[in-house]
């Protein structure tokens, strides 16, 4: 089970994501680069998989793994199209 989030953990994180989404803005792959090194140790020498590996990878994936992934995709899509759709002209996503 999940534990509760504590409460006042969002006022020290808001200041710390938005100069992240900040700095990704401006700063574009470079800035994500930076944060991967800092948060993961290092970046991936690769940042982009072609068609044929993802192609490939799925084949040797469990088919009900799959299946998985794709109900929880169709449920997250679900879920922001309903949101928005009851949002209508109130809610903007920009980019």
């Amino acid at each position: 089970m999940l534990k509760k989030r504590a409460q006042n953990s969002d006022k020290n994180v808001v200041p710390i994501v938005s100069e992240i989404i900040e700095n990704v803005a401006e700063n574009g792959d470079k800035a994500v680069k930076e944060y991967t090194v800092k948060f993961d140790g290092k970046a991936p020498e690769k940042v982009e998989i072609t068609s044929d590996e993802i192609d490939s990878l799925i084949e040797k994936c469990d088919k009900d793994y799959l299946e998985t992934i794709k109900k929880a995709a169709a449920n997250i899509a679900d879920f922001h199209k309903d949101r928005f759709s009851k949002a209508g002209s109130q809610q903007r996503i920009t980019a």
